[in-house]
């Protein structure tokens, strides 16, 4: 059985690398023989990679993942290091390369070619397009016959010219068999955005290899139950989190913002949750100071958000908090005794007592903050002056 069929795992975390399918501005790497690709320079994927050698061509699946060139880690894309846009290893700092398939396997299995092949990887690249997949593609384009549109759809050699007969199949059956069946995920994505077969959707949701198709099927699933399986189950955070913008279940919603261990799931989940008591909690207790802030945006409690405000280990937090207090007595609290000064500055936006501000002004010890009470003072005086103008 080949290598790739066991999986990859990120060499710092143990989690998983998904496949992620063919990069989508490398699909002319499936034109095999007449396509080449060589070099260094590439803006494709934001960052420098290798010369493509015959290899690759073959089989140019792409990784959610990088590859150190000189510790040969293989590291997920929430390890990798980014320094000027530029993805690096976490370990040793040098630069990381996508995590193209054969790339994969010349590295763990012949690791002496790899060696050499990083050595010889210095060509400008350069793209050769294939003229027979462009002619192809227009042509598809004046092809009503949804025979002969069935033929290309599920037999072309070109991913690209399938996708094109796809978008002009109506045929569900035929949709569902190519969603299921096809090797190429952007291929079966296009399938899948055209079926309206909730069945068919949700066993693609929950069983496609892929993490792109399952998650571009959980966008049109409907089904609680399905959702909220796939929102407590899926491997893949992204599509986890897909299902959760759509689950309304308050008690599921609750269980994924405490226990998800992908801080953007538990965002989402956060963001569909009504109960104040338990945003209260997640505000006060979750370990991550994002989904702490995204839990403090949707608090109303006065008492809690001025808690917060003032305990909160991380000062953004604190400052979110107190930004959104309206109680005038648990302002100045804020204002008097917390020892961060943009919590403080925070609070004294929101002190319309003139006496309390010009206190302010003149005794907190940052000048920062004095100075923000006396803008405050101007702009309170300024908006009293208008309003008496329009009493008149």
């Amino acid at each position: 059985m080949p290598l790739w069929n066991k999986g990859y795992s990120c060499s710092l975390c143990k989690n998983s690398i998904e496949e992620i399918g063919v990069h989508p501005e490398l699909h002319a790497l499936s034109m095999i023989k007449n396509v080449m690709f060589t070099g260094t320079g590439s803006s494709l994927t934001g960052c420098e990679i290798p010369s493509l050698n015959e290899e690759i061509l073959k089989d140019p699946i792409l990784f959610r993942g990088f590859i150190c060139i000189s510790c040969n880690k293989v590291i997920c894309h929430q390890c990798i290091k980014i320094v000027d846009r530029d993805p690096g290893c976490p370990e040793c700092g040098r630069q990381a390369i996508p995590a193209f398939k054969p790339l994969l396997e010349l590295m763990l299995n012949k690791p002496s070619e790899w060696k050499l092949h990083l050595k010889n990887s210095n060509k400008p690249a350069r793209f050769i397009y294939d003229k027979e997949k462009d002619a192809r593609e227009a042509a598809v384009e004046k092809i009503t016959d949804q025979a002969v549109l069935t033929e290309i759809a599920k037999n072309d050699k070109f991913a690209d010219v399938r996708i094109k007969a796809i978008k002009e199949i109506t045929d569900q059956t035929l949709l569902a068999e190519i969603a299921k069946n096809d090797k190429y995920p952007d291929v079966r994505i296009e399938a899948v955005k055209k079926i309206t077969d909730q069945a068919i959707l949700a066993e693609i949701a929950k069983k496609d290899k892929d993490s792109g198709v399952r998650q571009e099927a959980v966008e049109k699933v409907a089904v609680q139950s399905i959702l909220v399986e796939i929102a407590k189950k899926d491997e893949s955070w992204l599509v986890r989190a897909e299902a959760v913008k759509k689950v309304t279940d308050q008690t599921l919603l609750l269980e994924v913002a405490k226990t998800d261990t992908e801080m953007s799931v538990r965002i989402d989940a956060i963001k569909m949750i009504a109960d104040q008591s338990a945003l209260v909690e997640i505000a006060k207790t979750d370990g991550d100071k994002f989904v702490r802030n995204a839990a403090v945006n949707k608090v109303s409690d006065q008492s809690a958000l001025a808690e917060i405000a003032k305990t909160d280990e991380n000062k953004s937090v604190c400052a979110n908090a107190a930004s959104k207090v309206t109680d005038q007595k648990l302002l100045l609290e804020i204002a008097k005794n917390v020892k961060e000064m943009s919590v403080r500055i925070e609070a004294v936006k929101k002190i319309t007592d003139q006496a309390v501000l010009a206190e302010i002004a003149k005794k907190d010890k940052d000048s920062d903050v004095r100075d923000e009470a006396l803008k405050m003072i101007r702009i309170r005086s300024l908006l009293a002056g208008s309003a008496k103008i329009n009493i008149k």
